[in-house]
């Protein structure tokens, strides 16, 4: 279960108290709940729906109860059309008790992508519903978890609403249509339903932060169609791939009517070249994008099966500095893979650019991987292996750059990570997981307040430090992402993510309670040593830290996957 996630997409899981994810093999019923976006029948782009799609790649039974039109609740949201707490939900209960569906719990996931209609025209938008508000539309959605839950359900995924300001039909530079052809102010409505779809997702990802822990057993995963969406139409040449030319501003299926609706001129794409754009009508997203849609959730069951880390001693399996098992053995064993270690304590990506006395990525673990590899003592084949690289911890701290003891800089540092990548694709090397820096500033070496430790033990204006690593921390990262985002399209065949530690570490800072577990006073900002504590010492994350952090590997969460251009349909994730 190890894998990879989707581009942007953090899924950002929120896991139950049981802290085991889902198992390899284990989800062989897909449930879907929601509106026309979800719908397998009414899909609304004349297309085949993204659940198709997600059950045929993953290999499981699709069980479709979203139906368009639909909005969380008639009884807040009132439209002609069958809803998910008043249609759907009585008719999926209805089918379980008369036995023609048998769903059993840990064998069965349920997604939920609800909200395009409740926000829109003739809901929250018009303000169509007086006393109802985004708050009450949010609840129900996150009250689709609990009643399934209560009826034995386990297993979720919670996809939140897309960036509805980039349909045409919310655009500041819209026109009368379809869906509404009356006079509006199209700009307000653009700023509107910004604010109305952001808000709503963090209040939906809030409450389910909230509900997560009530529910013992449960698994409940954000995915962030929102960003997903985003990273489509910012940047489309990674996504679309039809014969016209690209477009995410248009629709495939365009119709202009003049005001109250009388008259419709319609400009309508054909064949191939309806996968050049985002949308295929000023509402609905294009087939292609439904493609892109599901193809992160899945790979084919059981395709990886080796697990080959580098890195320094966060990922050392013996100098592992908390004295505890190190995350990538829990991760080699709750996915069924063969773990082959090389990262090693102390370690900086190139001793070339940050010079220290330990084992580099570049000058020692990579050698040391491609000896055994010729010399036939590592058979790692290139579909069945995931690598992974997680550094810079070293490369920035004391007696390298925030000492300025080496004559290179943060982008020097980034452009060594992005290295290893190519390195290993030359070789064959095909799937990767790049772990991004965590917030170095958090620790109580580089905090504010800290005080001489066995790794600094001389002056330094602790206020700097801790400026100066949160600067090159947040720097570092975004360049890294960015040279992958350019990497990626080049390099025909290889599957990338980015995960994201520094938000999953920064998390279990702000809320510690939803990740320690010892029995002494929670502790985030002080060092050892048991799990009540985010810090084994001054620098090093404690044993339960990196529990979570294996969970959250494990589980797919927090990934973002630059999706290869032409490759949309390749994937490797198992359920």
């Amino acid at each position: 279960m190890l894998l990879i996630s989707f581009l942007y997409a953090g899924l950002l899981a929120v896991c139950g108290v049981s802290g085991v994810g889902v198992g390899l093999g284990q989800i062989k019923h897909l449930v879907t709940f929601g509106d026309s976006y979800t719908d397998v029948v009414s899909t609304g782009d004349e297309a085949t729906a993204w659940p198709v799609y997600a059950a045929g790649y993953a290999h499981v039974e699709l069980h479709p109860f979203a139906r368009a039109g639909a909005t969380c609740s008639n009884n807040l949201t009132f439209r002609p059309f069958p809803p998910l707490f008043e249609s759907q939900l009585p008719l999926y209960f209805t089918e379980t008790a008369n036995g023609s569906l048998h769903l059993p719990a840990q064998e069965t996931i349920y997604t939920l992508w609800i909200g395009t209609n409740d926000l829109g025209v003739s809901a929250l938008l018009t303000g169509s519903d007086p006393g109802v508000s985004l708050v009450e539309v949010t609840e129900c959605m996150v009250n689709w978890v609990k009643v399934l839950y209560e009826s034995g359900a386990r297993n979720f995924i919670f996809q939140n609403m897309i960036p509805l300001e980039l349909t045409i039909l919310y655009a500041p530079d819209s026109y009368p249509n379809r869906y509404w052809a009356f006079e509006r102010n199209t700009t307000e409505w653009s700023i509107t339903m910004t604010e109305m779809t952001r808000a709503g997702n963090q209040l939906t990802k809030l409450m389910l932060q909230t509900l997560a822990p009530t529910l013992p057993g449960a698994h409940i995963a954000l995915f962030d169609s929102h960003s997903l969406f985003q990273d489509m139409f910012d940047h489309p040449a990674l996504y679309l791939n039809g014969t016209a030319p690209l477009n995410v501003t248009g629709a495939w299926d365009a119709c202009v009517t003049t005001i109250g609706g009388t008259t419709l001129d319609c400009t309508i794409a054909n064949g191939t070249d309806r996968d050049s754009f985002l949308w295929a009508d000023e509402l609905h997203p294009s087939e292609q994008a439904d493609r892109i849609g599901p193809t992160p959730w899945v790979c084919s069951p059981g395709q990886i099966k080796h697990l080959v880390t580098f890195g320094d001693s966060y990922t050392d399996i013996v100098a592992t500095g908390d004295q505890g098992t190190a995350w990538p053995v829990y991760a080699a064993g709750y996915s069924n893979t063969q773990l082959h270690p090389f990262a090693k304590s102390g370690a900086t990506c190139s001793n070339n650019i940050t010079f220290r006395p330990f084992p580099p990525v570049f000058e020692s673990q990579l050698p040391t991987y491609f000896m055994e590899t010729a010399n036939g003592s590592l058979h790692v084949p290139s579909e069945e292996t995931i690598y992974t690289l997680w550094i810079g911890t070293n490369d920035l701290g004391v007696d390298s750059l925030i000492t300025g003891s080496n004559n290179a800089s943060v982008v020097d540092v980034a452009g060594c990570m992005v290295n290893w990548l190519r390195t290993l694709y030359a070789s064959g090397a095909r799937n990767f997981i790049m772990q991004n820096m965590i917030p170095l500033e958090l620790t109580i070496l580089y905090a504010a307040d800290s005080y001489p430790n066995r790794f600094w033990a001389v002056e330094r204006n602790t206020t700097d430090w801790n400026v100066f690593m949160r600067e090159m921390v947040l720097t570092g990262n975004e360049i890294v992402k960015l040279m992958l985002e350019a990497v990626a399209p080049t390099l025909p065949g290889s599957h990338i993510a980015i995960f994201d530690s520094h938000s999953l570490i920064q998390d279990m800072f702000d809320q510690p309670a939803l990740y320690l577990n010892g029995t002494a006073p929670l502790n985030v900002t002080g060092a050892y040593s048991g799990e009540r504590h985010g810090w084994v010492m001054t620098r090093l994350p404690t044993v339960q830290a990196r529990a979570n952090y294996l969970q959250e590997v494990s589980d797919a969460r927090k990934v973002e996957e630059i999706k290869m251009r032409g490759f949309q349909q390749q994937r490797f994730r198992d359920w």
